[in-house]
Order: C-alpha cells, then structure tokens, then sequence
C-alpha cells in the first residue's frame, strides 16, 4: 500500500538529482495525479500530528517540522488560499474489511480528526474526492460539509493511501484546523518567466528547490509561490529562499541560503572552459621553465 503524505500540490521528484526545465524557460506546474509525492502539513499544538504519528513510509519526502530556526521575511503581497474548496461527505457506517464494498461501489473512506473534535468516519464517491484533492493539494484549506449536519469543518488533506497494483484511491486522512491557529505547511515554488542568462548560453534552468516551508493562519496560507526567473539576466545568476517574495502575514522558515535555482553550462561549454584553463597553465609552465634554462646557459 503506497502512502502519500500532503502538503504540496507539485510533483517532486528525486532531490539527489534535481529536474530541470527547458533552456531558460520554467515549466509550468505539474498537474496533481495519483503518483505524485506529497508532504506533511502539521498543525501547531497538535500531537496528532506530530512527526511520531505517521510512519516513515518510503513516499514521505519531508516533514515540516516546528524546530525550524523562523526567519520573518516580507514581500509582494501574494494571492492568498481565498477559493474556497468545498466538498459534502456522508457518514460511514461500515468499517473494518467491510470498506471493501464502498471501493468496488465507486467510493472511498475519509477519517477526520483534529484537536477538540471526535474523529469521524466519513465517505465520498471517489471522482469528487479526487478533483477536490486536487484543487487543494496540501496547502489549501478544504471547507466541509456533512451530510444531514449543520456547521462546516475547516480541514487539510494529510494522508491519502494508493492500491500500489491498480492505482486506485484506498483512503484519505483529513486534518481538521482551527482558523485561530497557525499552521506550518510545505508550500510549493512555482517558476515563471524565462531567463536571459540561461538563453544566453544555452544554459539550462535548474530547479534546486520545489517547496519551502511557510507559517500562516489557515485561511491565509499561500498555495503558492510565484519565482520570476527573469532577474537571472546572468549565466552565474541564482536564486535563494531569502529572495522569494513571502506575504507579510505569513512566516518563513526554512533556511534562507537555501538554492533555489541556478543556471547549469551546456557540457561542451564546461570542458571547452576547462581545456582552456589547462592550456593556459602549461603554457605558463613552459615559459618558467624556458627562462630556467636560459638563465643556466
């Protein structure tokens, strides 16, 4: 059973060897599917949702953790998570293997739970859940509703479980949040804009960096952050976390020296640069060592 853990809508992929874009020009954003890797969304005081709560599966990428040192960053105001995303559940009845039923019917098992609130067991028709998931991603806030019930739940996706074999949606974990209470989510770095300085060369954008991690209220937390790549007018230009524009009621915390995106040399331009370099030291090297020899005569 493959586990997803929440909190950004981007496909990340392996962060040993960063993916690149097209020279000079961002990608545009991956669109969610069922083989994306998402992160943890933790919400401050919970032990709910403490690192400890959830194993380690091989999917888990990230997890936002509350031991960050918190760097306060302001900048351009960016459009907060103000779309809201709306989903009606129905409370479940069966539980167990039971579940098995609702699967082959087109529906899907919910839990949600949260900090002074019973859990509850709840469902939806597979279809729905998945466009709501994926208009929210991990960052957005899902407004819901339960069937027969007055009131709404404010919640995030946390977990969402996959059949490994015939990629089918097996669960989905839903963290209820309170609007008064910050949370901490992996929000994701979305490249726009082409750069003249990897057009220049030939170069190629690397995105080092998919997500950073931002404090923020729930209704107020960004879905994303926009980087305009334009400013790398340079070959040698990159781009670090302290100049990402954060909204001035959010926090920054990951580390701000963290690279972001650099320009990578075309290989033949790299190993032309290094013949060269290597050129100019032997040629350094025979003159010393010819004015040795005219010194000895």
């Amino acid at each position: 059973m493959r586990r997803h853990i929440f909190s950004s809508p981007v496909k990340v992929q392996n962060h040993d060897k960063p993916s690149v874009n097209i020279i000079g020009r961002a990608a545009p954003a991956q669109p969610w599917h069922s083989h994306s890797n998402w992160l943890m969304l933790l919400l401050d005081g919970c032990d709910s949702a403490s690192p400890g709560a959830i194993p380690r599966a091989p999917f888990l990428l990230g997890i936002a953790s509350h031991n960050h040192k918190r760097h306060k960053t302001t900048g351009d105001h960016r459009p907060m998570t103000t779309n809201a995303v709306e989903i009606e559940l129905d409370p479940r009845e069966l539980m167990g293997k039971k579940v098995g039923r609702l699967r082959r019917a087109g529906i899907v098992p919910v839990h949600l739970y949260g900090p002074g609130m019973e859990p509850r067991a709840l469902q939806c028709n597979t279809s729905q859940l998945i466009r709501v998931l994926a208009k929210a991603g991990g960052a957005t806030p899902i407004h819901i509703t339960i069937q027969g019930e007055s009131g709404t739940h404010l919640a995030f996706a946390r977990e969402i479980q996959w059949d490994p074999k015939r990629d089918d949606l097996l669960h989905v974990d839903l963290l209820a949040a309170d609007i008064s209470r910050p949370v901490t989510a992996q929000v994701p770095i979305i490249l726009v804009g082409e750069s003249a300085g990897a057009r220049t060369v030939s170069g190629t954008v690397m995105h080092q960096l998919r997500t950073v991690d931002i404090q923020a209220l729930p209704l107020e937390m960004p879905s994303q952050i926009e980087l305009d790549i334009s400013v790398m007018e340079e070959p040698d230009s990159v781009i670090r976390v302290s100049d990402l524009a954060i909204p001035e009621n959010a926090t920054l915390l990951s580390d701000v020296e963290d690279l972001v995106v650099r320009i990578e040399l075309p290989r033949v331009e790299v190993e032309a640069a290094v013949g060269v370099e290597e050129g100019l030291e032997e040629g350094e090297a025979g003159e010393d060592g010819g004015g040795a020899d005219a010194s000895e005569e």
